[in-house]
């Protein structure tokens, strides 16, 4: 049985009314549950609401203009609920398609809002001081961690103090903090040259990250709890469970998080090798595979044979990715040949539009998928790793954000420019067509052909 993955808390029946009208037209198939405070006002709208919440799901809790001052009381209840107010007096007076796009923006609130307290950053709208007050659907946010990626933003920016976080927001732009105050601001175009703003006189702060992780500890919990019931509800009725692994920090969390929930028994990790990977995600696989206690399997994708043919990938011509699916899907459907099989993913809402309309359960291509991370940001990703002392993959030391191919169009200018670096040091010598791939970025960053 599918579990939900949300709940969305409204005060009365006829407000749930429109809720289900919405739902049933944008999110057919997502199983929301909705709950009501049974018309409650005042105080003993706070008893109600705490009757409503659910223990085992994300609690959206949409008020209406009359009811917004229970929004005073949301620290109370993060992080199992968040509370958004809908533009109208009452919930159900909104048009269908605004209250979708409202519902949007409170499940955002979940990873988008960023406090401070005390030493670290907390990730959601609790206590503390209002440090990113967000709740923009595609904004997302993460903590630089390694020192080489460390230094690399401190080219463009100078001086940052230790762990600052990075708000990624639309055409590239990351607002940058230290500590509790914004620092500067980088601009990361998908081609072009990388530049970054200080703002004067901001002093740099230092951020203990075990800190960050100490504040964050019950966020961390209830993120962990939401997923694994997600994923549990599934465990008696497939056979096989599969995590497609990049070696990223997305799809190693969600390989952690399917152990816990299904056991290793009928657990298999896929690694999909296109011969163009960075050598450090392949031994990074190999190497916590290993420490997990996870049968770890390789399916080939040709990338590297069809280059020749084909040419480099580009925006418009993402012919790899066709090639990586077809491998993997050919590999899970060998693995599981009955069909009985999840596909457990570590896709997340921050990550594009189109994942964050996808279902936390969904049927692709005959098979079931799974998406345990819907929910949460790149920080509490990273937290997670940290907090379960799992390693991160070593290509985020160096400061990258995204892990795949060495050739991917994806690659923005910040990956491009870490790349640049490193082949100027002897780093990747000999590795085939890398070369090729950053001489063709660089005829792009000087305005070249797109």
């Amino acid at each position: 049985m599918v579990n939900a993955l949300i709940n969305i808390v409204v005060r009365a029946k006829r407000d749930a009314d429109a809720v289900r009208a919405m739902l049933a037209k944008f999110y057919g198939s997502w199983r929301v549950s909705v709950s009501t405070l049974k018309g409650a006002r005042g105080p003993r709208a706070l008893e109600a609401l705490e009757e409503a919440i659910r223990y085992d799901a994300y609690n959206i809790v949409l008020l209406g203009r009359e009811d917004a001052s229970l929004v005073e009381h949301e620290s109370e209840f993060f992080p199992r609920a968040v509370l958004h107010v809908v533009p109208r007096s009452k919930v159900r007076n909104a048009r269908i398609l605004n209250l979708a796009k409202e519902f949007e923006r409170a499940r955002a609130r979940y990873r988008t809002v960023v406090r401070w307290l005390d030493s670290g950053y907390l990730m959601g709208p609790g206590r503390g001081l209002r440090l990113v007050e967000d709740s923009n659907p595609a904004h997302d946010n993460f903590l630089v961690l390694g020192e080489e990626g460390h230094r690399a933003l401190e080219v463009h920016l100078g001086p940052l103090g230790e762990t600052p976080l990075l708000v990624r927001k639309f055409g590239g732009e990351h607002d940058v903090y230290s500590g509790p105050r914004k620092i500067g601001v980088l601009k990361i175009p998908d081609v072009g040259k990388v530049e970054g703003n200080r703002l004067e006189p901001v002093k740099p702060v230092d951020v203990r990250v075990e800190d960050v992780v100490r504040l964050n500890e019950d966020i961390l919990r209830f993120h962990e709890k939401v997923s694994l019931n997600l994923l549990r509800g599934l465990k008696d009725d497939f056979d096989a469970f599969i995590v497609p692994w990049s070696g990223g920090k997305d799809s190693t969390v969600a390989l952690v998080l399917a152990l816990k929930a299904l056991g290793a028994r009928r657990l298999c990790a896929v690694y999909v090798d296109t011969g163009l990977d960075f050598p450090e995600s392949a031994e990074y696989v190999k190497s916590v595979a290993k420490s997990l206690g996870v049968r770890l399997e390789v399916a080939r994708a040709p990338v590297d044979a069809e280059l020749r043919a084909r040419g480099l990938p580009t925006h418009d011509n993402r012919w790899c990715t066709k090639l990586k699916i077809a491998a993997l899907y050919a590999k899970v459907r060998e693995l599981a040949p009955e069909g009985r099989v999840v596909v457990v993913v570590g896709d997340r809402d921050a990550e594009s539009e189109l994942r964050s309309r996808r279902p936390p359960v969904r049927g692709h291509e005959g098979i079931t998928q799974v998406a345990p991370l819907k929910m949460w940001s790149a920080s509490l990703v990273q937290l997670y790793l940290l907090r379960e002392g799992i390693p991160f993959n070593p290509l985020y030391d160096m400061g990258f954000y995204r892990i795949g191919c060495y050739i991917c169009p994806a690659l923005r200018s910040w990956e491009v420019e870490l790349i640049e670096r490193a082949r100027a040091a002897g780093r990747w010598a000999g590795l085939p067509h890398l070369d090729e791939f950053l001489e063709l970025r660089k005829r792009y960053k000087e305005g070249g052909p797109q």
